[in-house]
C-alpha cells in the first residue's frame, strides 16, 4: 500500500490545481470500479470529494457526463445526505443531473468502456486502485499497533524479513499465515 499511496494521493493534489482533470481521473475510476472489483461506495470518494471542493468548477462537465453515464447519476444520488453542503443553486444542478436514478433503477443500462487517459493519469488511476485494495492492511496494523503494540511489532518483523520479496504474491504467500487475530 505504501508504494501505491504516493501516486493516489496526486489525485487529491489534482482536484485542487487542475479540478477538470481530477474530475476525468474520478470518473474513470468510478467506471473501472467493477471491472477492478472495488465497490462502487468507495469508487464514488474521488468523485464526491471533488464535488465538495470544486463543484463549481466542474459542475458543467458533471452534467455533461452525467447525460451519459448511470455510474455517475448512481454517486450523485449517493450524496443525497450531503445536499446541504452545497449552495442552492449546484445542488440544485445536481438534483437535475441524477434525474430519477437511483441506486436501483438503470440495472439495464450498459457499463461505460474505460477510456484511454494519458500515461501519468493512467498511472494514477492504477495507483488508486491497488491502494484501494490494500487499505484494509493499514486499518488492521494501525488498530493492532493501538490494541497490542508487542503482537504489532511482531507483525511489523515479519513484514521487514519478507520485505525483499520478488512479486507481491511471493509477498502474500510468504504472510498468509500471519492472522491479525491468531497474533
Amino acid at each position: 500500500m505504501s508504494h501505491y499511496t504516493p501516486n493516489a494521493h496526486r489525485l487529491n493534489r489534482l482536484m485542487k490545481t487542475d479540478p477538470r482533470r481530477a474530475l476525468l481521473i474520478a470518473i474513470e475510476i468510478m467506471h473501472r470500479a467493477k471491472r477492478e472489483d472495488i465497490p462502487d461506495g468507495d469508487a464514488d470518494d474521488p468523485f464526491q470529494e471533488l464535488l465538495r471542493q470544486r463543484a463549481d468548477a466542474v459542475i458543467d462537465a458533471v452534467e455533461r457526463v452525467a447525460r451519459e453515464s448511470y455510474i455517475v447519476r448512481r454517486a450523485i444520488w449517493r450524496m443525497r445526505r450531503r445536499r446541504d453542503n452545497f449552495d442552492a443553486a449546484i445542488a440544485q444542478r445536481l438534483l437535475a443531473a441524477r434525474g430519477e436514478t437511483t441506486d436501483f433503477s438503470d440495472d439495464h443500462s450498459p457499463d461505460p468502456e474505460p477510456r484511454t487517459l494519458p500515461k501519468l493519469d493512467e498511472e494514477i488511476i492504477h495507483a488508486w486502485f491497488e491502494h484501494e485494495r490494500h487499505f484494509w492492511a493499514f486499518d488492521e496494523v494501525d488498530e493492532l499497533t493501538k490494541s497490542q503494540p508487542e503482537n504489532a511489532w511482531s507483525v511489523i518483523l515479519q513484514l521487514l524479513a519478507h520485505k525483499e520479496a520478488e512479486d507481491h504474491e511471493r509477498l502474500r504467500t510468504a504472510l498468509s499465515g500471519v492472522r491479525l487475530s491468531d497474533v
